[in-house]
């Protein structure tokens, strides 16, 4: 988070649950960058990559500086 929120990013996508809690107790330092924990289940390449589509085509994802949010909800 420290790297991220140093060089400029402002998002983070992640599948990874672990990562997606602590990320968001890091957030309280780091607020300037929003996590985005995506919760779709885990598919071979074209199928996730369809499923991923039709979530994105529902609702976009639209992340908060200083929050984690789950996509889609």
């Amino acid at each position: 988070m420290k790297t991220a929120a140093a060089t400029g990013v402002t998002c983070i996508l992640t599948r990874d649950l672990g990562f997606g809690h602590a990320a968001a107790k890091a957030l309280k330092r780091f607020s300037s960058v929003g996590v985005v924990l995506i919760t779709l289940p885990q598919q071979r390449g074209p199928a996730y990559a369809r499923a991923f589509q039709e979530a994105w085509s529902r609702k976009p994802i639209v992340p908060l500086a200083g929050k984690l949010v789950r996509w889609p909800a």
